[in-house]
């Protein structure tokens, strides 16, 4: 999904929480950092990856990459 960011770029943010949607980029701290990542799933949606390939509600999704090296047990709270 685009754009895509690589180390170095900046990136001007906002701290307005409200709306978040999917595929909206969010940034936030982490140990003594930030992480950026793109929202895939908001509240309510039921994901998976299943062969590589992401689904979302049931659908498959190919408008957000999927990295195999990312593999990570996601559960709900």
């Amino acid at each position: 999904m685009l754009p895509t960011y690589e180390n170095g770029d900046v990136i001007r943010c906002t701290r307005d929480k409200k709306d978040i949607k999917r595929g909206d980029i969010v940034v936030f701290p982490y140990k003594h950092s930030f992480l950026v990542k793109r929202v895939v799933g908001i509240p309510g949606d039921v994901l998976y990856v299943k062969k590589g390939k992401l689904y979302i509600n049931g659908g498959y999704e190919n408008s957000f990459l999927y990295n195999s090296k990312c593999r990570q047990q996601v559960s709900q709270t």
